[in-house]
């Protein structure tokens, strides 16, 4: 027989384990801005938000809630980078070109 004590426990557990990869995915969806061609930090909010969102349950609102904004915000990083990259690649070109120089 499963005891409900153990149920209530791994639901517990599994609950924070979910709050605290919403709430990291979060953080660092936000700090993904802070250096705009640092993609691998927007791709690891993705990736974690998604890991938090198939994790949390049904009872989990607000560790849904930010992993579905830490997932739309790692996104939207990995676009903006994209676009700069695409319509700024002759002036990233040349930049390239300098350091090497420097270098």
């Amino acid at each position: 027989m499963t005891d409900p004590m153990d149920s209530s426990l791994r639901e517990a557990r599994l609950q924070g384990r979910a709050e605290g990869l919403a709430t990291g995915a979060l953080a660092i969806a936000l700090l993904a801005f802070v250096n705009l061609l640092g993609a691998e930090k927007g791709l690891l909010a993705l990736v974690l938000g998604l890991v938090a969102l198939r994790g949390a349950g049904a009872g989990a609102g607000p560790a849904r809630r930010r992993a579905r904004i830490a997932v739309c915000l790692g996104a939207l990083q990995l676009v903006t980078v994209a676009l700069v990259v695409l319509l700024f690649r002759e002036e990233i070109g040349q930049l390239l070109a300098l350091l090497a120089k420097l270098g």
